[in-house]
Parts: C-alpha cells; sequence; structure tokens
C-alpha cells in the first residue's frame, strides 16, 4: 500500500514547500484471524523504516501512518508466522 502526500511533488520539496499531512488511521479489512506483520518502508531509499506486528480483530487490521508525513511511505503487509 502506498501513502502519498499530493503535496510532495519534485517541484514543491525543491522549494521547500510541502505542508506535513497530519497523522491517520487506515484500516484494511478482509483479512483471516491470526497476526499481520507490517513493513513501513522510505520510498525514496528503499529501506524499512519501522516494522510492527498487529493482530486481526473481526477480519481488520488498523495502522497509523507517520505524524507530520511529509514525503510518501509505502507499507508491506503479509500474514506473520
Amino acid at each position: 500500500m502506498w501513502v502519498q502526500n499530493k503535496e510532495h511533488t519534485w517541484w514543491n520539496a525543491a522549494r521547500g514547500d510541502v505542508t506535513p499531512v497530519k497523522a491517520a488511521e487506515i484500516t484494511l479489512s478482509g483479512l483471516g484471524p491470526g497476526s499481520y506483520e507490517v513493513e513501513q518502508w522510505d520510498t525514496y531509499t528503499g529501506k524499512v523504516v519501522r516494522r510492527e506486528t498487529l493482530a486481526s480483530r473481526d477480519g481488520q487490521v488498523t495502522l497509523a501512518t507517520p505524524e507530520d508525513l511529509s514525503p510518501d511511505v509505502a507499507y508491506k503487509v503479509r500474514r506473520a508466522g
């Protein structure tokens, strides 16, 4: 999953004119019961910057985006174990 700050274009970034987006919760549904490993990726370096394990509740997993999101981030979600 990709989370985009639409103001983070190359032009706005070069001018230092990107308004950060406040943190938000994203709920993924249609998942089976169990735990899921969530990786947050830096879309510029291609590296994982955060890992956490979340439990599915009623077929849903809710994750939080970073506070003051300026550049985009990506998430990889897969069943743990």
